[in-house]
């Protein structure tokens, strides 16, 4: 009689007992709800740290990012009890690590703790991988704004230094014209003839700008007309581009992009490669794929310099990727982008 009295509350006595000293670790799903409830409730990555540690009654937790090792966020105080170290994985990458404190005592981590700490790195891996993500869209933005920026400088630079004075002149020399015209017609016929020249010359400058902007080609003949016309015009190199009739509607950034990076391909097997002949083959099939490949190789003193990585950031931009290297019988860049940007998706 005594014994079905005493066992249930030694019992109960034992379970207090375990989770003030040792916290959740006996029921490792109820920690991970707990973990992943604060997740739900916060994207800060120390609140969510604090949460897990007091769960565990652990003296100290942290987050690394992975590969570089920065500490992230940390909760409680690092005493100098042994440590262990568990690897956050979200798809096939380790995305940081999840450092913990033993508690008094504890040489080795327990296998409850490590079977509750399983449970939780996956919740608080997805949280670092969208923290990582939000990182990247921050640095993205900013990417945009100082490209615009840039973009502004350079077309009041060349408006400026290079329109304004023509016009400027033109001007001056009309002004000279109707003051000599009736004295001096000679001359008032000279300066026109002067004023012609530089006006066409303004012209040619504007026209320069707009195609800096986006090429008139684009608007006139679609991606794949806009590129044979250049090739056609190319010089020195055999260029061939295999490519369908007619594309799936293309975004005009995704258009623009892809015309710059063919292009700047072409300009580097001009520049830097040996080869006689290169091949522009265009692609759709749910994304664009494009490749320019040529039948030579570059230089031995050749390095990737400013022209493949700005194939790259153009793609990256966009949500692409972007690649360059030999392949077998000479070298090739190929680049996949969105058929769409995420500006046109619908909501």
């Amino acid at each position: 009689m005594v014994a079905f009295v005493v066992n249930p509350v030694r019992l109960r006595i034992r379970r207090l007992v375990d989770r003030a000293f040792y916290g959740g670790r006996a029921d490792p799903a109820g920690t991970a709800r707990h973990v992943a409830d604060g997740l739900r409730r916060s994207d800060e990555l120390t609140g969510v740290l604090e949460r897990a540690r007091d769960a565990l009654r652990l003296p100290w937790m942290a987050l690394s990012r992975a590969p570089d090792g920065a500490r992230l966020a940390e909760a409680g105080a690092r005493g100098r009890g042994a440590t262990a170290a568990v690897d956050l994985d979200y798809r096939g990458g380790t995305v940081g690590v999840l450092h913990v404190e033993l508690r008094r005592g504890e040489t080795v981590l327990h296998g409850a703790d490590r079977g509750t700490l399983e449970l939780i790195r996956i919740p608080l891996a997805i949280a670092l991988h969208a923290t990582a993500l939000a990182g990247e869209v921050r640095r993205a933005r900013a990417a945009t704004v100082e490209a615009a920026v840039v973009e502004r400088v350079r077309l009041q630079r060349e408006l400026h230094d290079g329109l304004g004075p023509t016009l400027t002149s033109i001007a001056y020399r009309a002004d000279a014209a109707a003051n000599t015209v009736l004295r001096d017609p000679a001359s008032a016929g000279r300066l026109m003839s002067e004023i012609g020249a530089e006006l066409r010359g303004a012209i040619a400058g504007v026209r320069d700008i707009v195609y800096g902007l986006r090429p008139i080609e684009l608007d006139d003949h679609g991606l794949v007309g806009a590129i044979r016309q250049r090739v056609a015009a190319a010089e020195g190199v055999t260029i061939t581009v295999q490519a369908p009739e007619t594309l799936p509607e293309l975004s005009p950034a995704v258009e623009l992009a892809a015309y710059r990076i063919v292009m700047e391909g072409i300009a580097n097997v001009r520049r830097h490669s040996t080869a006689g002949g290169c091949a522009v083959t265009v692609a759709a099939n749910g994304r664009l794929e494009l490749t320019v490949a040529d039948d030579g190789v570059p230089p031995e003193s050749w390095r990737p310099g400013v022209g493949i990585r700005s194939l790259r950031e153009r793609a990256e931009e966009l949500g692409g990727t972007a690649s360059a290297g030999p392949v077998d019988g000479g070298w090739a860049v190929r680049v996949v982008l969105p058929l769409t940007t995420c500006s046109q998706l619908p909501a």
